[in-house]
């Protein structure tokens, strides 16, 4: 594994004009590096990365998924997603999207006692394969603000490792200062949102300009479905047509949106033009 020698993270507020601040190619706002070297090494290099959620420490499901399609957007081949929990207890109800999105693996973690550190233990013993078991990755992001992982962080880093900690404003000093990037989950939570699309129509007309083909004008079901629920995970057609079919959906929007069956036997979408009326006439 060819080792990347990158200084630790120091100081963690925007206030500190000792910081130098990651540019916006790499990282954006939010997150410090010391070392100018370790800057230009990240910046021209796209780093084989695995992330490691400890769910049940970080419990917003969103933190996740916006975190690891930010990362992906600025320099991280996130290969290796897995969380780790008891997934038998209650948990946000977006990790079921967050989990199906990312593709992540889950790892169940079971104790048999109480306040046992059970999952702790599960992730560290998965991370620690990925270290001495996979010398393509580079990178180890680790979404937690527990600190009993700081021993975790220190030998990713003996192994040559770039590593990356999320975690809330309570993280305790000591974990944070171990990573050689920080962010705190509050620079997720005010990342800039997706369009939010209030009618089904709108959501249709998105996913629709992305998948039509443009010789013949039309998309496949199928295909419109995949698109409407890649523009929004949290998309629920229940929500908008009580069938939750999509095909009755579509015929809904008539006469917008036609449905028909293609030469190859499989549902085709039409979009039509509407004439808007003239009220000069």
């Amino acid at each position: 594994m060819q080792k990347y020698r990158f200084e630790p993270v120091y100081q963690y507020s925007s206030e500190k004009s000792s910081l130098t601040r990651v540019p916006p190619s790499f990282l954006a706002n939010g997150a410090f590096v010391k070392s100018t070297n370790a800057m230009k090494t990240l910046n021209s290099k796209t780093l084989k990365t695995c992330v490691m959620v400890d769910a049940e420490n970080a419990s917003k499901a969103i933190i996740t998924l916006v975190a690891c399609e930010f990362l992906k957007a600025n320099g991280y081949d996130v290969d290796i997603i897995k969380a780790v929990a008891d997934w038998r207890k209650p948990h946000d109800h977006q990790w079921e999207t967050t989990i199906s999105k990312l593709g992540i693996e889950t790892i169940q973690s079971v104790s048999s006692r109480r306040k046992r550190n059970s999952s702790d233990i599960a992730l560290c013993v998965q991370a620690s394969k990925i270290i001495y078991t996979c010398p393509n990755i580079q990178a180890l992001v680790l979404i937690s603000s527990d600190p009993d992982f700081t021993p975790l962080v220190q030998e990713a880093k003996n192994r040559g490792m770039l590593t990356v900690g999320i975690g809330n404003k309570d993280t305790p000093l000591m974990f944070r200062s171990n990573c050689h990037v920080w962010f705190y989950t509050d620079f997720f939570e005010n990342q800039p949102k997706k369009t939010t699309y209030k009618t089904l129509e709108e959501q249709v007309d998105a996913a629709f300009e992305m998948g039509v083909d443009r010789g013949s004008g039309l998309c496949s079901l199928p295909k419109l479905g995949q698109l409407l629920y890649r523009n929004n995970p949290e998309f629920i057609l229940e929500e908008y047509f009580r069938s939750g079919k999509l095909s009755d959906a579509i015929i809904s929007l008539k006469p917008k949106y036609e449905l028909f069956t293609g030469s190859n036997g499989g549902m085709q979408v039409k979009r039509n033009t509407i004439k808007k009326p003239n009220n000069h006439e």
